[in-house]
């Protein structure tokens, strides 16, 4: 017989506190249930697939952390600081996010439930994220700061959003209509914008690095896709062009 699996150690707020103080970063499924973290500097600590249940992480600092698949069902995370954070495979059943900062947090393939207490726009994320909103009119949503990776938006309408440094990585805004949309800052690699109209848009500072075009794609006056080290896409049929998003 096989020898038996080692559960991870529980451990109480004070030894995480001392252990992060001594240096250690490292605490992978440490069973955290029910701890008072309340306002602590956990910043890039790794907490993968950790029991958090119920903790009391108000107003915590845990920028950049990792809390890949962790366990958060119930916890309290109102006013802590998220940016960057990794929450990919996070259960967040319950939990009270209100007044989190969530810049370019990672939220895919998290969990929640209509007992989630997370700002409209946050939800709103969350929503493009899992279920994408194709042809949809998204006029003027304020996306300033959203990590959107692999998002799903061809043919929308994001006429006049608010999209200053979003992170759209590999994001489809295949024939998306960009009117005046404010990019500043954002990140595009890779994404897909054939057909996209951004004759307007601000494209300021906007990373393209590999992002796609083609023929049908507008841009500002002036704008070079070569001298942003964008690649042309290959050229599609009109019966393709017409499947698109099936």
């Amino acid at each position: 017989m096989g020898k038996p699996a080692i559960r991870p150690p529980v451990l109480s707020s004070d030894q995480l506190i001392e252990s992060y103080g001594a240096g250690e970063r490292d605490f992978p499924q440490a069973r955290l249930k029910d701890t008072y973290l309340k306002g602590v500097d956990l910043q890039g600590i790794f907490l993968e697939g950790a029991d958090l249940r119920n903790a009391n992480l108000l107003s915590a600092n845990l920028r950049g952390a990792y809390l890949g698949n962790a366990d958060l069902r119930g916890s309290y995370l109102g006013g802590a600081d998220l940016t960057e954070t990794f929450l990919t495979g996070a259960q967040l059943e319950g939990a009270y996010l209100e007044a989190a900062t969530l810049w370019r947090t990672h939220l895919r393939q998290t969990q929640i439930d209509d007992r989630t207490r997370l700002e409209p726009k946050w939800r709103r994320v969350w929503e493009l994220l899992h279920w994408g909103a194709e042809e949809q009119d998204l006029r003027g949503i304020d996306l300033q700061g959203c990590r959107l990776s692999w998002v799903r938006l061809s043919g929308a309408n994001l006429a006049a959003a608010c999209l200053q440094h979003a992170d759209l990585w590999r994001a489809d805004l295949s024939y998306a209509c960009l009117d005046n949309v404010d990019l500043e800052g954002s990140e595009l690699c890779w994404a897909n914008l054939d057909g996209t109209d951004l004759s307007t848009a601000n494209l300021q500072h906007c990373r393209l690095l590999g992002a796609s075009f083609s023929p049908q794609t507008l841009f500002p006056p002036g704008f070079d896709p070569d001298t942003a080290n964008m690649k042309r896409a290959e050229l599609k049929t009109p019966s393709e062009r017409a499947g698109r998003g099936q």
